[in-house]
């Protein structure tokens, strides 16, 4: 039974959701939704990874996320790029 649905015009690769807002990473992008109201997810905002990458999770203000064979942690309460990020 489907609950819900969410229509954004990219492809996902994977997602998470972190209270009112969906990231979605394609290839070497992330893209950042607010989903307060789910039925128009509202752009915030997209990251350039530079690389592509394959998965992301959510943990205590933080989002990590995996590309290649690293794990990079982005401070999603100052949406700031790790600095070893290129």
């Amino acid at each position: 039974v489907e609950i819900y649905r969410i229509t954004v015009n990219k492809f996902i690769y994977h997602f998470t959701l972190v209270d009112d807002h969906l990231y979605i990473i394609y290839q070497d992008i992330l893209w950042i939704y607010d989903i307060t109201n789910g039925s128009e997810p509202e752009y915030v905002q997209s990251i350039d990874l530079d690389k592509v990458a394959s998965l992301l999770f959510y943990h205590d203000d933080q989002l990590f996320l995996f590309v290649d064979k690293e794990l990079y942690v982005f401070d999603l309460e100052k949406r700031t790029r790790p600095p070893c990020f290129p």
